[in-house]
């Protein structure tokens, strides 16, 4: 067989080299942001919360279930067809967005777009897991509480990405939730532009905010009352007699005791937070009053020893009467006020 010139094969061999290195720049200019030199590319957002499956206070974390959609316009991507294209995300450029308060999420639809015949691409996914966020604790467990899911768009340069409202509404959510201690009163989302920490550059923010309110009633139950127990239990000691300081102290410490095992009990449920809450403050009020029940039942027992059993009654009296109110308004600061 002929072989070609040597200066054939060299043409050849340059236009073979030209040929492959144009392919990989037609790939890589869908991948590029669209349109680079006519402004930031508009990304719009849209949510929709399915269902929140627990909100753990004493961690501050709240496991989410939600979807979100982003659309925006490629022209490069415009085609003859009469139905969208799905296409891979990774073969054509779009916005990477990163959820920033996120501890372990599962994003459960796979990695496509729909590509419509003018261009507008589409794309869809849901996600469910933990997120993490600072709670305002100090009325727990009668507080409202704003979840927030805060989402960002990364990886590209400052002012190339503006996240803006879908005109039909941003943000929508399901009428029944399976989150037993919570009622979700409120969904509200905006698009702001202010920067995520401190130091940090001005970026675009689609940020989402539940407003919730716990439901008390299993604190007032478990909690509460149980402790208004232990506390009225211990002021039996004001109507046994002070002769009897054995049945008088026996009651006052039995009380005591049974507080503590009890607050050891129910501390799994307890936010660990460096302020009291309004529940720390009753179950330290709550304390406080059955350990003054316990000094006053070994002083009136001391009292009468030494022969000052009248004086020993008085004090009783007195704290029958003073006891309760002083309680009541222990209940009104911590948990009214």
């Amino acid at each position: 067989m002929k072989k070609l010139p040597t200066i054939h094969r060299l043409w050849i061999g340059l236009l073979f080299l030209a040929v492959a290195a144009s392919l990989p720049a037609a790939v890589e200019s869908n991948t590029s942001r669209p349109n680079p030199d006519a402004g930031p590319t508009e990304v719009e957002m849209q949510f929709l919360l399915l269902d929140i499956d627990n909100v753990d206070s004493a961690n501050q974390t709240f496991t989410i279930n939600f979807f979100y959609a982003a659309k925006w316009h490629d022209p490069r991507l415009v085609h003859d067809n009469k139905e969208a294209l799905l296409v891979q995300l990774k073969d054509i450029w779009h916005p990477s967005l990163q959820i920033t308060n996120q501890q372990r999420l599962i994003r459960t639809l796979p990695e496509m777009a729909e590509v419509h015949p003018d261009g507008t691409v589409s794309m869809r996914q849901r996600v469910w897991g933990k997120l993490a966020q600072p709670f305002d604790l100090e009325d727990f467990p009668f507080d409202h509480q704003i979840f927030t899911i805060t989402m960002i768009a990364v990886g590209e340069k400052k002012g190339s990405v503006k996240l803006v409202k879908t005109k039909d509404g941003i943000a929508s959510m399901s009428n029944k939730f399976s989150l037993p201690d919570w009622k979700i009163i409120s969904l509200d989302s905006q698009v702001e532009y202010r920067s995520l920490f401190e130091g940090f550059p001005e970026a675009d923010l689609f940020v989402v905010r539940i407003e919730a309110s716990r439901y008390y009633e299993y604190y007032l139950v478990k909690v509460i009352l149980p402790l208004v127990l232990i506390v009225m239990m211990s002021w039996i000691v004001f109507w046994i007699d002070p002769s009897q300081a054995g049945p008088q102290i026996g009651v006052a410490t039995t009380s005591m005791l049974t507080l503590i095992a009890y607050r050891f009990a129910i501390a799994k449920d307890m936010p660990v937070v460096p302020y009291l809450t309004r529940i720390d403050i009753f179950i330290l009020g709550s304390t406080l009053a059955v350990f003054v029940t316990l000094n006053e039942a070994v002083i009136t027992a001391a009292l009468t020893h030494n022969k000052k059993s009248q004086l020993a009654h008085r004090i009783d009296y007195i704290f029958r009467f003073i006891m309760p109110p002083v309680f009541v308004t222990i209940m009104y600061i911590a948990l009214v006020r």
